[in-house]
C-alpha cells in the first residue's frame, strides 16, 4: 500500500493565513479527518485535525478567526524510503490515524491513513526476546544499564522491537533477562502500557540463545519466534512463520546478504607494473545470521538446562536430521552490538 493519490491528498491543503471555516472546507471537501498546512511551495508547516478545530471552537474560537492557534507545528511525519511495515508501525504505535509524507526538504509528497492498511492478522504465536546480554562490547553505556534498555530515537531498543512485534498482531511476549533485568522489568511490567501480555524468563546465571528457553514455564503448542533484544529490524514476522510451516521446517533462521567492503583502495598489479585501480571494492558478499529464528515446539522440549547458543542449537537439530532452513530478509536490519553500531544512531537521536 502507499500513500492516498494526490488529487485526494491535495484536497487537505490549506496556507497558513487561512481562517477556521477554509480549514472547515477542507475538511469536508477531502473526508481526510485533516488538513496539511503548507506554505507557497508545499513546505509542511504543520497539521490540524477535525478534533483541533472542535477543540478550538469549545474555546470560544470562531469561524472567521485565523488557524494560527490550531496549528500543530512540528508533527509527525514519514519519508518515502520508510517501507509500509515501518510506516504502519509508526502509525499504530504512537496511534496516528494520518500521517504525511514528505522529502528531504519537507516539501508533502504524500499521506497515509490508518484505515487504508490492512485489518492486523491477530497471531496466538509467543514471542520471546533475549535480553539476558551484558553488553560488554557498548562499555561504559551498559555499566549501569541493559543494553536492550539503550535509548535509540527517543526510546529503549526493547521498546521498538515490542511495538513492531505488537503492530505486527503479536500479543504474548517473553522476555528472558539476566544483567539488571529489573530494570527491564520495571519498565515494561506486565506490558499492558504496550497492548501486549509479558511475561518473563529470569536466567540465574547466562544461558545462551537457546538454552533460556528451557527455562519456558510452558511450551506452546504453535512454532515460536525467537529475537535477539539487540535487533532493529522491519522484518515481517508473520510471513517468516508462515514461511516456516510452509516449508516444514523444524527450525527457521532469518539471514541478512552482507557485503564485506574493503576499507582501502585496492591496487592491481602484474609484476611491478601497476595495471588497474579499485576504489574500497566490495570483497565478498556473505550471509549473516539476522537475530531472528523460528522454533517448532518439539526442538524446544528436547532442550536440556544448560548453556547454549542458538547456533549451535541449530547443528545439534541438523544432527538429528531434522529440517532447518534460513530465510532471507531485504527490510532494513540493525545489530546494536558496538559504538560503530550505536553511536551513529545515537547522533541521528539527538538531531
Amino acid at each position: 500500500m502507499n500513500s492516498v493519490t494526490k488529487n485526494i491528498w491535495s484536497k487537505c491543503l490549506i496556507k497558513p493565513t487561512s481562517k477556521i471555516k477554509e480549514a472547515v472546507r477542507s475538511l469536508s471537501k477531502s473526508s481526510l479527518q485533516i488538513c496539511l498546512v503548507v506554505s507557497r511551495n508545499n513546505t509542511l508547516i504543520g497539521t490540524i485535525t477535525d478534533g483541533d478545530v472542535r477543540r478550538g471552537l469549545l474555546r470560544g474560537l470562531n469561524l472567521e478567526d485565523p488557524i494560527t492557534t490550531l496549528i500543530k507545528k512540528n508533527p509527525f511525519v514519514v519519508t518515502s524510503s520508510m517501507s509500509n511495515n515501518t510506516v504502519q508501525y509508526f502509525m499504530r504505535s504512537k496511534s496516528l490515524l494520518q500521517v504525511p509524507q514528505v522529502n528531504e526538504k519537507f516539501k508533502v509528497t504524500g499521506l497515509y491513513l490508518l484505515s487504508d492498511f490492512k485489518l492486523l492478522k491477530k497471531r496466538k504465536n509467543l514471542v520471546v526476546i533475549m535480553a539476558g546480554g551484558f553488553g560488554k562490547r557498548l562499555r561504559p553505556y551498559t555499566l549501569k544499564c541493559p543494553k536492550p534498555m539503550l535509548t535509540v530515537a527517543g526510546a529503549p531498543i526493547l521498546e521498538h522491537i515490542i511495538n513492531n512485534i505488537s503492530s505486527q498482531g503479536f500479543s504474548k511476549i517473553v522476555i528472558s533477562t539476566h544483567y539488571l533485568g529489573s530494570m527491564i522489568k520495571d519498565y515494561f511490567k506486565n506490558g499492558k502500557n504496550f497492548n501486549v501480555d509479558i511475561d518473563y524468563i529470569n536466567e540465574s546465571k547466562p544461558m545462551g540463545t537457546a538454552g533460556a528457553l528451557s527455562l519456558m514455564k510452558k511450551i506452546p503448542n504453535e512454532p515460536l519466534v525467537v529475537v535477539n533484544g539487540d535487533i532493529l529490524t522491519e522484518i515481517n514476522y508473520g510471513d517468516l512463520i508462515d514461511y516456516h510451516q510452509k516449508n516444514a521446517s523444524q527450525a527457521t533462521m532469518a539471514v541478512k546478504f552482507f557485503d564485506l567492503k574493503n576499507p582501502y583502495g585496492v591496487v592491481k598489479t602484474k609484476g611491478i607494473q601497476i595495471v588497474d585501480f579499485e576504489e574500497k571494492p566490495v570483497q565478498k558478499s556473505t550471509i549473516i545470521n539476522a537475530g531472528v529464528y523460528v522454533l517448532n515446539p518439539a526442538t524446544i522440549k528436547a532442550l536440556k538446562k544448560k548453556k547454549l547458543d542458538m547456533p549451535d542449537f541449530f547443528k545439534t537439530i541438523k544432527k538429528k536430521g531434522k529440517k532447518t532452513i534460513v530465510f532471507p530478509i531485504y527490510e532494513n536490519w540493525s545489530e546494536i552490538g558496538s559504538f560503530q553500531d550505536y553511536d551513529p544512531i545515537k547522533k541521528i537521536e539527538r538531531k
